[in-house]
Parts: C-alpha cells; sequence; structure tokens
C-alpha cells in the first residue's frame, strides 16, 4: 500500500483530529481540576482564618457579657467589622433569641461563609456569637483564574488548531505533490511542534510571575522574599508601609538591615527566622511577643512565618516571610489581662487574683512551712457616706483610702478589694506579730484618714481579722471563713480594732455555731422542715367566747427531734433569713385546713381559732413587699383578717419605728389587730407608745418573772398595765409559771395571762393529726 495514498491521508488526518479533541479535552479536564483545586485551597483557608478571628472576638464578647458590659458590645461588633471589610454581619444572640447586639455593613454578600460559636459567660448565661464572612473575594479570584485558564486553553486550541491544519494541508500536498519529502515534512513538523511547547512555556511562566507579583501586591498581610543569601529581592506595599523601606530601596540588603526584630519583653535581639528557614529547610514562625523596629524607629508587634522557595530539584533558592501588624490586639489582650485581675474602680487586685495568690501561698506553707498572714478589713461608717452624699462620694472614699492603706504596706503586700467595702491583705513571710504591726499601721491611718466632700467631712474606721497561715492551716475557704469571723468578732467588741484569730476562741465557736444553723436553716426551708406549736393566752377573768392563742415555731431535726427557737433564730437574724421565715410562717398557717376560722371573729368551733397572734421580725418590717404579700395571702386563703394578730417587740418597733406605723396602720386598717411584745425592757417604751397603733401590750417576761418577790417589778407591771388601760390597749403578762404569779396578776388587773403555768406549747391540730407530727407541705 502506498503510504501517501489519499485513503490513508484521510485516515491520518481522522486520527489528528482525534488526538487534537482529546488534548483539548484533557486540557479542559486539567483547568477544571486545577480551578476546583485552587477553589477548595483558598475556601479552606478563609475558612480556618474566618474561624481563628471568630475565636478571637467571641473572648472579646465572653468577656463583655460576662461583666455586663453590653453596650461596650455594640463598639466592639462595629470597631471589629469596620476594620475587616470581608466582614458582613456580626450578631451576638442570647440563650433566649434576643440579639444583644449586632454589627452589618449593609452590602449584601454575594457568597456569604456563616460561622457561630457559643459563649458561656456565667453560671445560667449562654449566647452564641455569629459571624458571616464575604467569600466574593475568594470566588472572585478563582473566576478569574478559570478565565485565564480557559483563555489560555482557546489560545493553545486555535494555535494547535492551526498547526494541525497546516501540517495536514502539507502533508496532503506532500503526497500530491513530493513523495519523497516525507523526511523533510516529518522534521518540519517537529520543528513547529517544539515552536508551538516553547511559545506555551513561556506563556505559562509569564501568566505565572504576572499573577504572582499581582498576588503579593494586592495581599494583606507584608511579604518580603529574599534569595538564598538572606539578602533581600522583594517588599510588597504593607511590608514597606511596616518597615518603612521601599523595595527598591531594600533590594540588594541584608534582612537583619530592613526587618530587626527584637524581644518585646527582654529588649534582646531576636534571632532572625530567615537565617533558620534556609538553614533547616522548614517553615519557621516568630517567637511569641516579637517587636519589629521600623526605619523611623517606631515598635510594631508582629506576627510571621517563613517559608523556603525550592526550585523544581529540591534546592533552596530563596526564602518568603510573612507577617503582619499585631500591635493592637496585642494591646487589648494585655488590657483584659489586667482587667481580668484588678478591680476597676480602685485599681487593687479583684477577689479571684487574690484568692488565686492566697492559694499559691498556702501551698507555700503546706509544702515549705513558710509563715504568712491574711487581713480581712471591712470599714465600718462607710455606709454613712453613701447614705449622705452618693455612691460617688463612697467611689471616690474608696479611692482615696485604696491608695493610702497601699502606702502603708511593703511591696511584697497584695492589697485587694474583695467587696464592695471590704479589703483583703496577703503578708507573704510575715510572723503573726509583725502581721499585728502592720494592722495596726493599717487601722491607724483608717482612723485619721478624712474625706471632704461637699463642705462635709466624714470619717472611717475599720474593723480586722488576722488569720495566721502556716503548714497547719486548712483550705483557703476555711482560711478565708476565719478572717471573716474574726473580723465579726473585732466589729462586735466594738470596731475600729483588730482582732486575731484562735481555735479556741468562745466568739469563733458561737459564730461557727451560726453558719452551721444557716445551711440547716436553707435545708429546713427547702423541705418544709419547720412545725407549727401554739400557746394559749387565756383572759384572766371570766371565759370569753372563742380562742386566743400565740404561733410559734419548731424545727424538726434529721433525726426527729425538734429543735426551739432560742437555738436557731439568732442564726437566721444574724444572716437575713427571718423573712423568709416569716412568710413561711404566715403562708402554711394560712394554708393549713382547720387552723383558723374563716367567717366571724367569734366563731369558736372545735378546732377553730378566735385570734392567733404571729410574730414578725425587723427584716419584714423593712421588706417592701411584704405588706402586700400579707393583703395577697389573706385574699388567697380566704382569711379573716379579724383573727389574725401579728406581734412586733418593742425593740424592734423602736428601731424601725417609721417602717413599723405604715405597716401597723395598713393592716389595721384590714381588721388584722397588733400586739407590742415584750414591753418594759426597752429605754423609751412610754414615749414610743403614744405614737404606735397597738391593740394588745405583752408586759415583758423579765418584769412577770419576779414580780411575787421584786417589789419593783410589781410597780413596774402595776404601771405598765395602768398605762395600757388609759390607752385602750388589753394587757397580756407572758412568763406565768406558777399560780403566785398568776395571783398577782389577778391583783394587778392584767387582762391576758400566758405561760407554762396556763399552758405547755401545744402542736396544732389539723384533721386529726398534729402539725408537731406531720410537717406541713
Amino acid at each position: 500500500m502506498n503510504t501517501w495514498s489519499p485513503r490513508w491521508v484521510l485516515q491520518s488526518q481522522l486520527r489528528a483530529w482525534l488526538a487534537f479533541s482529546l488534548v483539548i479535552g484533557l486540557l479542559f479536564l486539567a483547568a477544571i481540576g486545577l480551578v476546583r483545586q485552587e477553589l477548595r485551597q483558598n475556601l479552606d483557608a478563609t475558612q480556618q482564618a474566618a474561624q481563628r478571628e471568630l475565636a478571637l472576638i467571641g473572648s472579646l464578647v465572653s468577656e463583655a457579657l460576662r461583666r455586663g458590659q453590653y453596650q461596650s458590645l455594640d463598639f466592639l461588633l462595629r470597631d471589629w467589622g469596620a476594620s475587616h471589610a470581608h466582614l458582613t454581619e456580626l450578631r451576638v444572640v442570647g440563650q433566649n433569641g434576643f440579639v444583644l447586639s449586632t454589627y452589618n455593613s449593609g452590602a449584601a454578600p454575594t457568597q456569604a461563609l456563616t460561622l457561630s460559636l457559643p459563649i458561656d459567660y456565667s453560671y445560667h448565661g449562654r449566647a452564641t456569637l455569629n459571624l458571616t464572612h464575604d467569600l466574593a473575594e475568594v470566588h472572585a479570584g478563582n473566576a478569574a483564574l478559570r478565565n485565564q485558564l480557559l483563555l489560555l486553553i482557546l489560545a493553545l486550541s486555535g494555535l494547535l488548531g492551526v498547526v494541525m491544519f497546516l501540517l495536514l494541508k502539507r502533508q496532503e500536498e506532500a503526497a500530491v505533490l513530493r513523495s519523497h519529502t516525507v523526511a523533510l515534512d516529518a522534521v518540519n513538523a517537529s520543528l513547529h511542534a517544539e515552536n508551538a511547547q516553547r511559545r506555551m512555556a513561556e506563556e505559562a511562566l509569564f501568566q505565572a510571575k504576572e499573577r504572582a507579583e499581582v498576588t503579593l501586591y494586592s495581599i494583606g498581610d507584608a511579604v518580603i522574599t529574599t534569595d538564598a543569601q538572606g539578602v533581600v529581592d522583594y517588599l510588597n506595599p504593607v511590608a514597606e508601609a511596616l518597615t518603612g523601606w521601599t523595595s527598591a530601596e531594600a533590594k540588594g540588603q541584608l534582612l537583619s538591615v530592613v526587618f530587626p526584630i527584637f524581644n518585646e519583653t527582654t529588649q534582646e535581639v531576636v534571632e532572625n527566622p530567615v537565617a533558620r528557614c534556609l538553614c533547616e529547610g522548614v517553615i519557621v514562625g516568630l517567637a511569641n511577643h516579637t517587636l519589629l523596629i521600623t526605619r523611623d524607629g517606631r515598635e510594631i508587634a508582629i506576627e510571621d512565618s517563613t517559608a523556603p522557595i525550592r526550585a523544581r530539584s529540591g534546592e533552596i533558592t530563596g526564602v518568603v516571610m510573612v507577617f503582619h501588624d499585631v500591635t493592637q490586639s496585642r494591646v487589648m489582650a494585655h488590657k483584659l489581662s489586667w482587667q481580668a485581675a484588678h478591680d476597676a474602680l480602685t485599681g487593687l487586685v479583684n477577689r479571684r487574683e487574690f484568692e488565686n495568690r492566697l492559694q499559691n501561698a498556702l501551698a507555700a506553707s503546706h509544702a515549705e512551712g513558710q509563715q504568712h498572714a491574711l487581713l480581712y478589713i471591712d470599714l465600718d461608717q462607710f455606709k454613712i457616706v453613701n447614705d449622705t452624699c452618693g455612691h460617688v462620694a463612697g467611689d471616690e472614699l474608696l479611692r482615696e483610702l485604696s491608695a493610702l492603706l497601699q502606702s502603708h504596706m511593703r511591696a511584697s503586700d497584695t492589697l485587694a478589694r474583695l467587696g464592695g467595702d471590704e479589703f483583703g491583705v496577703l503578708l507573704e513571710h510575715c510572723p503573726l506579730d509583725q502581721a499585728q504591726r502592720i494592722a495596726e499601721g493599717l487601722r491607724t491611718a483608717t482612723r485619721d484618714f478624712r474625706l471632704v466632700w461637699e463642705n462635709k467631712t466624714f470619717e472611717v474606721s475599720a474593723s480586722m481579722g488576722i488569720v495566721a497561715i502556716n503548714r497547719e492551716s486548712g483550705t483557703m475557704s476555711q482560711v478565708l471563713s476565719a478572717a471573716d469571723m474574726a473580723c465579726y468578732v473585732a466589729k462586735e467588741r466594738g470596731r475600729n480594732r483588730f482582732h486575731v484569730y484562735q481555735e479556741s476562741d468562745a466568739d469563733f465557736a458561737r459564730r461557727h455555731g451560726e453558719m452551721l444553723w444557716v445551711t440547716r436553716l436553707n435545708q429546713a426551708l427547702r423541705d418544709h422542715r419547720f412545725v407549727l406549736y401554739r400557746q394559749e393566752i387565756r383572759p384572766i377573768e371570766a371565759i370569753q367566747p372563742g380562742s386566743f392563742y400565740e404561733v410559734l415555731l419548731r424545727i424538726r431535726n434529721e433525726d426527729g427531734t425538734l429543735s426551739l427557737p432560742g437555738s436557731f433564730l439568732p442564726a437566721a437574724e444574724r444572716y437575713d433569713l427571718m423573712c423568709a421565715i416569716d412568710r413561711w410562717v404566715i403562708q402554711h398557717l394560712f394554708a393549713a385546713p382547720g387552723l383558723l376560722p374563716f367567717s366571724d371573729v367569734l366563731m369558736n368551733d372545735e378546732n377553730g381559732l378566735t385570734l392567733a397572734t404571729i410574730n414578725l421580725s425587723g427584716a419584714s418590717l423593712n421588706d417592701e413587699t411584704f405588706l402586700d404579700f400579707v393583703r395577697d395571702s389573706i385574699k388567697q386563703y380566704n382569711i379573716n383578717p379579724r383573727t389574725i394578730c401579728f406581734e412586733i417587740t418593742e425593740t424592734v418597733a423602736i428601731s424601725h419605728f417609721d417602717r413599723a406605723i405604715r405597716l401597723v396602720t395598713a393592716l389595721r386598717e384590714i381588721g388584722c389587730r397588733f400586739a407590742l411584745d415584750d414591753f418594759g425592757s426597752g429605754l423609751s417604751s412610754f414615749g414610743y407608745l403614744k405614737n404606735l397603733p397597738m391593740d394588745f401590750l405583752k408586759i415583758d417576761g423579765g418584769l412577770v418573772r419576779y414580780i411575787v418577790d421584786n417589789p419593783i417589778d410589781a410597780a413596774m407591771v402595776e404601771a405598765i398595765n395602768a398605762i395600757g388601760h388609759v390607752m385602750g390597749l388589753k394587757t397580756i403578762a407572758e412568763y406565768v409559771e406558777n399560780d403566785a404569779i398568776r395571783d398577782k396578776l389577778v391583783t394587778i388587773g392584767v387582762d391576758y395571762i400566758q405561760g407554762f403555768g396556763i399552758e405547755m406549747p401545744q402542736p396544732f391540730p389539723i384533721a386529726g393529726s398534729k402539725v408537731g407530727e406531720a410537717v406541713l407541705k
């Protein structure tokens, strides 16, 4: 067969065109794969950067939420969004769906990447930070790459098509005209192919170089490239701005000249990462706390990474270094770190940091036997300043006094603000006797301090508790509790003094016992383990219709025994639990069927009461919501208010005189009655009695108990009874323990008597059972 026959030429042309189509298809597939790979890489890099950015702003938002600084959230999100053009939206959403703060750039993202970060900022507080990143720039770059590849493929396709056409045409002409020039045609075809490949390679190299230069020029981070000897080759515009060198000026300079870096803390020269990168051939990052000294002497905090540039053979031909300015974020991190450990008002160490230092001191004492001391300081008259001139004056006093106390301490000591007007002092490496001398100096300085505010001069004093810290010391909580108790003892003994904690101190034992009762009282309130008792208040003359009782309270212990009020009421009063206990008594008394009558005041059925007296504490008098609570309870349980009598002790009434008058007046208007308890124990009893609208006057049992043997007590009881009758009040004598006292009270003319000689306290009967046997729930 003739090699150059028309049939062979046609077959050759078909094979050539099929090969051409296959090449074009492979090029398109390769281009598509390259574009997709580039897009995935860019999207992954962008997402990782967005994750880091979300974590950073999340920490700032968490701190603002923890401190309750909701207004600063708007400024934080707005500033952050304004400095990051790629962010289209930042949003902080609370756990209830309420938007706490938001930032929106106003531009709708063409391609959005949305990330969320849950934030726990308190025990029950939870929020979500949402970040929307616009991927338009990534997709735009990918589109540009795709278009460039398509244009390149089209150009190559056209070129190859022309070459193919010319080759085939020449082959056809050669087959017809010169069959003997086959060898020459083959050589020409080979040359044309080589030229095409060379042109294609040159074009690809030009495109790659152009793309690299454009990328380096437009990247947001600073970029410096060097040769294999560490000589600067190129700076992009960001690097020029940060270093103060232009790319032309820096070219040919050693990197250490253009890029001098130092340690922020030690100010020592930091090893240049380029030298290590060239030596080890790996990616190298800068150490933390690195500063760049610019050409004009400015200091810029930076972070960077350095990577080697390799030839096809693997040989390192240079280094590329990428870095960015982190001055602002580093300043903010330092500020947040300081704020987390210090009190915003005084600048002193806050409670959390103080407890950390105290824990370290305890650990050193336990491990090495070191001696330290803890001072707990509570200002005695601070509330007067706040009540007189407001919190602004109180804040100024705290600032000035903090600076004064700091000046009277050693450099190694730690002064912290633990609460409103409470301070703690950690005296490290300080024996107890020296701690007492320091405490005395602080006490004297506080006593001599004067605050002048709006032509008023205020004085304060300090009560202090001192605890030695040594190998035998307990946990941090125990040490703080001991210091607090010692401070309380100092207050109880007259204030303006310090007290040293001693394990055997009776005051500490009593204080500790009261603190133990706090937990038991709270548990009793939760478990409804209070028990209601009653004691009859009997008329001294003929039996009247109805009954008259005082409501008493007991606690059923876990072992089934009962605790009397004298064992737990002092702790309840000291730790602000009396209001809750008063409410418990009222609510459970009103809710229990058979305890109280529900119609007329003279009703006297088998289990009904004509009148029940309920004791009220000073805490309830001070509670502005207590009056509404009583009114609502009477209405809720359909109680006849004329069957209720509230008892207020004389000392409580005098201490809270204005509030007592308002409460008594309001409840008497709806039918309730009132008794003034323990009358005669105060110094101004008769003077206050004229202004208190009462129904009953209970004579102090301390006078009644010795009325038979002590004529002075008898005369006082007689005088109180006479004054009460003149004012239209019924009188009640307590502590009636025998018939002799009862007969004496009959002679005096008291209206009612109450005591163990009349009736022992009894559990309330409820539908055949007893409250003493079944706890009210």
